[in-house]
């Protein structure tokens, strides 16, 4: 399945929403979404200081969880100004229905031919 760049802003649109609605009261600045460059390492980065959430342009599997996972990174960021995996964003992951978890040796793309 390939995903326009347009598909995956709508998804990252309704997680803000959601988690708005949840916690927030919509006063969330949204993230823009943009397919990044071959050499990303991770399926999906949060860009903190340009709010930008870039994905791996081979990306195809998982990519509603890693916008998912990115999208909380924003949501935390703008919170409490965490940039870790830390405690909110594990409770905004479980918001979502989601396991906060990290799957770096599965999301490291740049490097697989």
């Amino acid at each position: 399945m390939h995903y326009q760049v347009k598909d995956c802003q709508k998804i990252s649109d309704r997680l803000y929403r959601k988690l708005g609605k949840k916690v927030f009261l919509n006063e969330l600045k949204y993230p823009k979404v943009k397919i990044g460059t071959k050499d990303l390492e991770y399926a999906g980065y949060y860009y903190f200081k340009e709010n930008i959430l870039a994905l791996h342009p081979r990306l195809a599997l998982g990519i509603k969880e890693t916008i998912a996972h990115e999208v909380c990174h924003a949501v935390a960021y703008q919170w409490k100004t965490q940039k870790t995996h830390g405690i909110y964003w594990k409770i905004l992951m479980r918001l979502l229905g989601l396991k906060p978890r990290i799957r770096t040796e599965d999301w490291r793309l740049s490097k697989r031919k």
